[in-house]
């Protein structure tokens, strides 16, 4: 493999004289190239054309502050918050769920609180696992079933969500016009009329919903206020004040971005490797390497420097029960996601997106084929080795479970839709070293400033 670096470096040296990156590739030899691929060269995230704020200071300062305020949330409503170690409080209290709840920052900004370290429990039990926030500005089409074309909207998503933060968008609105004003608007201007005020007692769901984890009735009906289609407190007001509260909403998320831009997983061993240092590997470390671009054929979707292609994928993984819940075992993922994308008035196309132009990767391409049926999204596996869990199911416990699973090809049966796997034919020391390789993805994270509370 120092032969190999050598190349590289004589390969680079060619393209300072001739110029053109093709001629480095015709150099290099062809594992080479595929490794050369993967290197972080610049940890700093894309433009986010749909944000306009995405890189303002103040954005990410009042996001940071957001991000660990538990004051939008409404009523817990699963009773297992009663018995459940690591719960935010017991049902019934309000105000106790933030974004750091269940991206726990100083864990990597996954979930470690509930048992088994697998699915969150928030107001309610959630059904796929909370993925770390470690480079989260890289991805076009966000969550596990690529449902969010923005991170700005992503972020109103668990506000609103029964089993999130159960809040809703009219006392978001009305918070941060109570409590954030003066840094709210230096940022983006005035807040315009959010007509009157909702009270306490309706903020998020009633009582109504006490003993229903999995309620998925429409919000009107589960006692829920605030947000479109409550026949009550938002449906009242008029066409301008929703105008009002749909962009206060969108600035929350836009100001929660700008400080998720703020968290990467940053280079690690494998990079300075590939930058020449011989002795940053060990032998079995550069074989899991090189297993990764050939057999192990795991580049094949595990591609570039953040180790993902963003695109979404059926593995053939059969939902198992984690804790004391299964999850979702008829979950649609994409073929159900992208089509929500599309229609979004939080995403890249809609009224409150900042880009002139949508760009490409942000446009969900063949929504409803069928091969987006129990199809996910290729996570990330930077800092990897630091989840307590993996996979949308949050099922396999172990990285080398997970390395396990793709080498016997997936599960034969129990999941929705065809797979696109087959088995590997790794030997048990094989599977040891792509164990390895990836545990040299582990950087050194963010500046610590954004992993603490703001003061």
């Amino acid at each position: 493999m120092r032969t190999l670096l050598m190349l590289s470096a004589v390969a680079l040296a060619g393209c300072a004289t001739n110029s053109g990156a093709a001629n480095v590739q015709t150099q290099m030899p062809p594992e080479q190239v595929k490794l050369d691929s993967l290197v972080l060269r610049d940890p700093r995230p894309p433009a986010d054309p749909t944000n306009r704020h995405a890189d303002d200071p103040k954005a990410a300062e009042l996001g940071h502050r957001l991000f660990f305020d538990p004051g939008f949330s409404g009523t817990l409503l699963s009773t297992d918050n009663n018995v459940i170690g690591g719960a935010p409080g017991v049902p019934g209290q309000r105000g106790k769920v933030a974004c750091q709840s269940c991206h726990v920052a100083k864990d990597g900004f996954v979930d470690t609180r509930t048992f088994g370290k697998r699915i969150s429990l928030a107001s309610s039990w959630v059904l796929r696992r909370t993925p770390s926030l470690f480079d989260v500005a890289q991805v076009p089409l966000l969550m596990w079933d690529g449902r969010r074309s923005t991170l700005f909207g992503q972020a109103i998503g668990p506000v609103e969500s029964a089993d999130e933060l159960n809040g809703s968008r009219l006392f978001l609105a009305q918070e941060i016009a109570r409590r954030y004003r003066a840094a709210y608007e230096a940022i983006f201007g005035p807040i315009g009329d959010l007509g009157p005020e909702l009270a306490a007692a309706l903020n998020g769901c009633t009582e109504e919903s006490f003993g229903t984890p999995f309620d998925a009735r429409p919000p009107a009906e589960r006692g829920c206020h605030g947000m479109p289609g409550d026949r009550a407190e938002y449906d009242a007001l008029s066409t301008e004040q929703k105008a009002s509260v749909d962009a206060v909403a969108a600035n929350f998320g836009k100001a929660l971005a700008a400080y998720q831009r703020q968290l990467s997983c940053g280079p690690g061993r494998f990079d300075a490797w590939m930058n020449g240092e011989a002795n940053a590997l060990s032998e079995r470390e550069i074989a899991g390497a090189r297993l990764f671009v050939g057999r192990g054929k795991c580049i094949e979707c595990h591609s570039g420097p953040y180790f993902s292609d963003h695109e979404f994928h059926n593995v053939g993984l059969r939902p198992e029960r984690v804790t004391n819940f299964l999850i979702d075992e008829n979950d649609p993922g994409a073929s159900e996601g992208l089509p929500f994308a599309i229609l979004d008035p939080f995403g890249a196309s809609g009224p409150h997106s900042d880009a002139k132009e949508i760009p490409e990767e942000r446009r969900p391409r063949d929504a409803t084929g069928p091969q987006r049926l129990g199809a996910f999204r290729t996570p990330m596996l930077r800092c990897v080795s630091k989840r307590p869990s993996f996979m949308h199911t949050a099922s396999l416990s172990s990285l080398k479970r997970v390395v396990e699973f793709f080498n016997k090809g997936g599960d034969s049966t129990g999941f929705l839709g065809a797979k696109t796997i087959a088995p590997l034919g790794l030997r048990p020391e094989e599977v040891d070293a792509l164990v390895a390789f990836l545990q040299t993805l582990d950087g050194a994270g963010p500046d610590s400033r954004w992993v603490q509370p703001p003061p």
